[in-house]
């Protein structure tokens, strides 16, 4: 490749132009000139085409995988690609690294800029990528994400949790969301609220008062339930998890249970399953509680086996392949559109796939496991070869 990055005429010159006409001719800056009076050819600048082109192939594969999807999806999926997109206006002069473009790296950035307007081109057949061009990008994408800043690999871990919890408060007007974050005032600010205005509320907390918040917000329930609940804090113990449940699902009009605290264990996930269980309004339950095990997620799976959930997505470290298996199988006959185990310590899902590849699943996370590349084939034909085939948009 090294080759085309520098003029074939002045060896030590970088190559910044091409002639589209001449067979996508390399020119450096010195025979720009003498070719273009020549021939009266419009030549193409390397650097402003080479970076198009890469965006216009990154918005293709974004907006292909967008297709179908529902809103709270194709949003989180926009910001992954405004983000992608800044990381190339960051990181112009290594941009996309692959296999073909390590040699980049002894290069000076004018011919860096040759080898991505050719890289470019080549997955461009008729104007548009071809699949194997697509899925190529992607993989070469992800590699380069790797890579790429701290923000950018925060919203990559935090992408499926974005998109499974949201859409249950996107239902909403501004005004019917009771939001409140950081720490300060909390309590005060739950106390002082009129919640018969609110049908949802949403609370992100960083310091660590999340029993005191949760017992305070089970207060406020006990008068005036809500249709949706978010609430995010350390320290909430099994029994703020306990107390905060009974009170949100006494209502009977629950229809988003979400709640991220990794203080929360088995017992407190019991606690959950039992005031959730049997819930005839509940469609949403999010769980992000590292130290919930097979056991709790079992019970939770159970209790609500027969309600008409949608979403179910559990985040927690100690889940195996027996209790994930367990989790799909009690909620197979769920209306599920998401099913999402994440960060768990799961090895084989091809039982996983089985059950629930009947549901009209649009999309199935078991994302930081410890599934090889072979399973996750696996895992694909087994949901391609399901229901869900024809309603999958995220896998």
């Amino acid at each position: 490749m090294e080759k085309l990055a520098h003029c074939p005429v002045h060896r030590k010159r970088p190559v910044e132009y091409v002639c589209p006409t001449c067979d996508n001719l390399p020119l450096c800056d010195a025979c720009k000139q003498e070719h273009a009076s020549e021939t009266g050819h419009a030549l193409e600048n390397c650097k402003e085409v080479g970076l198009a082109l890469m965006r216009q192939c990154i918005q293709d594969v974004s907006g292909k995988l967008a297709n179908g999807m529902a809103k709270g999806l194709r949003k989180a999926l926009k910001e992954l690609e405004d983000g992608i997109l800044r990381e190339i206006d960051r990181f112009q002069k290594s941009c996309i690294q692959t296999e073909e473009l390590r040699n980049m790296q002894k290069l000076d950035s004018e011919g860096r800029y040759a080898e991505i307007y050719f890289y470019a081109k080549a997955l461009f057949v008729g104007g548009a990528m071809n699949e194997v061009a697509m899925g190529e990008l992607s993989k070469r994408l992800r590699e380069t994400l790797d890579k790429a800043s701290a923000g950018l690999k925060k919203l990559l871990s935090q992408f499926a949790a974005a998109a499974q919890y949201k859409p249950a408060f996107d239902a909403y007007k501004k005004d019917e969301v009771l939001a409140l974050k950081g720490e300060s005032n909390v309590i005060s600010a739950l106390k002082s609220a009129d919640m018969s205005k609110f049908k949802a509320v949403y609370i992100n907390l960083r310091g660590g008062i999340g029993d005191h918040v949760a017992s305070e917000l089970a207060s406020c329930l006990q008068t005036h339930p809500v249709s949706a609940l978010y609430l995010a804090s350390y320290n909430i113990s099994d029994a703020g998890a306990k107390v905060l449940a009974q009170a949100a699902f006494r209502g009977k009009s629950l229809s988003a249970f979400c709640i991220r605290c990794d203080d929360i264990s088995d017992a407190g996930a019991e606690a959950v399953a039992e005031a959730a269980r049997n819930s005839r309004s509940l469609t949403t339950l999010y769980l992000h509680c590292w130290k919930i095990s097979d056991f709790g997620a079992a019970a939770v799976a159970q209790a609500v086996k027969d309600c008409l959930l949608s979403v179910f997505h559990l985040e927690s470290g100690r889940i195996s392949d027996s209790g994930a298996t367990a989790v799909a199988q009690a909620v197979k006959d769920c209306p599920l559109s998401a099913f999402c185990l994440w960060g768990s310590e799961i090895w084989d899902a091809e039982a996983i796939a089985v059950a629930v590849m009947d549901c009209p699943l649009s999309a199935f996370y078991l994302g930081s496991n410890k599934i090889s590349d072979r399973m996750a084939a696996s895992v694909a034909e087994i949901l391609s070869s399901g229901e869900c085939a024809s309603t999958l948009s995220a896998l």
